[in-house]
C-alpha cells in the first residue's frame, strides 16, 4: 500500500543515433506542477531490477531551480522513480536506453490536512477510520472510484484531538470511511471534493445516526492481563467467530464495533491465551467486560461403539459451531482432540461451567453433549457411544451433455463438511454413512460454471433420499486460449 498519488506521465525520447550507443545512459528528468510549472526542490528515489547498478539504487536527489535531476546509469535500465517528499507526489516507471534521453513528468501536488469527527447529537466519534482519494462517482461502488496506487491510510481518533493525515493527494477527492462503533451509527463515508482541499486545511465531519441500528458494544478492560501478543475474536457460544480485530496496546479499554443483540464468547489470542465467560451484548447499550482469571480444567471422554470397541480417530471438540469436513483428516487444535487407540481423547484448559462439546467419527452419528464442567485433573464426561451413520442420498442428473464431466458435491449449509466427487460421467452417484444433518446437494460442470442444487434433509427416521439434478443447460466457465 502506498500513500502517494499516481500521476500522468509525459515522455520526450530522442531518436538514438549509432554514437549514443556507445554513450553511457543518462535520464533527464523534467518534474512539472499540473500547471507547467518546474517543480523545485522535490526529493526523489530511484530503483531499478539491473545488478549492475543496484549499488546506486536509493540514492536520493532533489530537482534543480528549474525542476530537473540527472540520473546516471551504467547501462540500459528500468526506472523506478518516486517522491521522498512531504509536497509533491510521484511515482513512475520508465525505460532508459543508451545515451542521453529526456522525461518530463507531472507531479501530484500533496499537503497536510485534519480531521475531526462528531456524532450528530454532540458526541465525539471515537474509533477507526480509513481514507482513500480517487474521484466522487454516484454510479460507483460507495459512490466512490478509487485510483491505482492511490492515497490510503487508516487512523484511530480519540474523541478528544483532530486525526493529522501528511502527504494527502491535493488534486484527488477524498472518500473518508468510519467503522460502527458508535451506539445508534451504521458504517458510513463522507467525501471532501479535491476544489476544497489545500495545504494545512481542517474538516469537521459530522455523523448522521440511524435509527434502525439496533447493535451494541463491547468494552473489556484488560487490565492485568500480561500477554505478548493479542488478538481479539467475538463469537456466539459454540459459533463462528462474529468480529474479530487487534487489541490497542495503548492501554484498555478495549472496544468492538456494533454487535447484534445476544449471547457471546470474547477469546484473546495471545501467550498466554483467554477466555471469557459468557456476556450478553444489549441493543443500543455498552456492556462492559473486565479481566478476570478463569479456573480451567482437562476434560476427558472415551468414544465406542455400539459394540464397545474404542473409535480411534474420532474428533472430540469444545464449542466448534458447525460439523468438521467429513472427509478431512481429523486434527488437534486449541478446542479439538482427536481420539487414541482406545477411543480416549482429552482436552486442555477447558474453563469451569457450563460446556458444549461434540464427539464426532467419519461412519458414525454425532453427539453434542452440554455439561456442567467442575474442578477435576481431569473431569471425565464418561464414555460415549456413537450409533452408526445410515444416511443415504442417491443424485440422479439428468439432461447430461455429451463428452461432459461434472462435480457432484455434498455439503452443510453454512458448514465446512464437504464431500466432493469429481470428473462424474455417470448419471447415477450415491453417498452413503451420512450423518443425520441438513446437506445441501450440488452439482456443476467438471471445469466450473453455473450449478444446480436441492436441499435435503437426513433424520433418523428417514435416513434414504432420491435427488434428481436437472443439469441441462448448465454451461462450462470458458477458459481463455494462452
Amino acid at each position: 500500500m502506498t500513500d502517494v498519488a499516481v500521476i500522468d506521465a509525459q515522455v520526450n525520447v530522442p531518436e538514438s543515433s549509432a554514437m549514443a550507443v556507445k554513450e553511457p545512459p543518462v535520464a533527464l528528468v523534467t518534474v512539472l506542477s499540473p500547471d507547467g510549472w518546474p517543480v523545485v526542490g522535490c526529493a526523489l528515489e530511484w530503483r531499478s531490477p539491473k545488478a549492475a547498478i543496484m549499488a546506486a539504487d536509493g540514492i536520493p536527489v532533489q530537482t534543480d531551480a528549474d525542476g530537473k535531476v540527472e540520473l546516471e546509469l551504467t547501462e540500459p535500465s528500468r526506472i523506478r522513480l518516486y517522491s521522498n517528499d512531504d509536497h509533491w507526489g510521484l511515482e513512475v516507471t520508465f525505460e532508459v536506453g543508451t545515451g542521453s534521453q529526456a522525461f518530463k513528468f507531472t507531479a501530484m501536488p500533496l499537503g497536510q490536512i485534519e480531521i475531526l469527527a462528531m456524532c450528530d447529537n454532540g458526541q465525539p466519534y471515537v474509533g477507526r477510520g480509513s481514507v482513500e482519494s480517487g474521484r466522487i462517482d454516484p454510479d460507483a461502488l460507495l459512490g466512490f472510484k478509487t485510483v491505482s496506487r492511490g492515497y490510503r491510510n487508516g487512523f484511530h481518533m480519540d474523541g478528544l484531538n483532530p486525526v493529522v493525515l501528511s502527504r494527502v493527494p491535493l488534486g484527488q477527492d477524498l472518500r473518508v470511511g468510519f467503522v460502527a462503533c458508535m451506539i445508534g451509527y451504521s458504517e458510513q463515508s463522507h467525501f471532501i471534493e479535491s476544489s476544497r482541499l489545500a495545504d494545512g486545511g481542517r474538516f469537521l465531519i459530522t455523523l448522521a445516526a440511524d435509527p434502525k441500528q439496533q447493535g451494541g458494544i463491547l468494552e473489556f478492560d484488560w487490565t492485568g492481563y500480561e500477554a505478548k501478543q493479542m488478538s481479539a475474536s467475538i463469537t456466539k457460544p459454540g459459533s463462528k467467530v462474529v468480529w474479530g480485530g487487534g487489541v490497542d496496546r495503548n492501554g484498555p479499554p478495549y472496544r468492538s464495533e456494533l454487535l447484534p443483540p445476544g449471547e457471546y464468547v470474547l477469546r484473546i489470542a495471545g501467550k498466554p491465551g483467554w477466555e471469557s465467560p459468557v456476556f450478553e451484548i444489549k441493543a443500543r447499550e455498552i456492556t462492559s467486560l473486565a479481566f478476570a482469571v478463569v479456573p480451567r480444567t482437562k476434560v476427558s471422554v472415551t468414544v465406542v461403539d455400539e459394540d464397545g470397541a474404542g473409535i480411534a480417530g474420532a474428533l472430540f471438540t469444545r464449542d466448534h459451531a458447525v460439523y468438521p469436513n467429513l472427509d478431512d483428516e481429523f486434527r488437534t487444535g486449541p478446542r479439538a482432540a482427536v481420539s487414541n487407540a482406545i477411543g480416549r481423547a482429552e482436552l486442555a484448559d477447558v474453563p469451569l461451567g457450563s460446556q458444549t462439546f461434540l464427539v464426532e467419527a467419519r461412519g458414525f452419528e454425532p453427539q453434542l453433549i452440554t455439561q456442567e464442567v467442575a474442578e477435576g485433573d481431569p473431569f471425565d464426561l464418561g464414555t460415549v457411544v456413537l450409533k452408526p451413520a445410515r444416511g443415504k442420498i442417491t443424485v440422479t442428473l439428468t439432461g447430461m451433455a455429451d463428452k461432459q464431466s461434472y462435480c457432484v458435491m455434498v455439503m452443510q449449509p453454512g458448514g465446512a463438511a464437504v464431500r466432493i466427487l469429481k470428473g462424474v460421467t455417470t448419471d447415477r452417484v450415491v453417498f452413503e454413512n451420512l450423518p443425520a444433518r441438513t446437506y445441501i446437494v450440488a452439482v456443476i460442470p467438471g471445469k466450473g460454471g453455473d450449478a444446480a442444487s436441492a436441499a435435503v434433509e437426513v433424520t433418523e427416521a428417514t435416513s434414504t433420499h432420491d435427488v434428481v439434478l436437472d443439469v441441462f443447460g448448465l454451461r462450462e466457465r470458458s477458459v481463455s486460449a494462452k
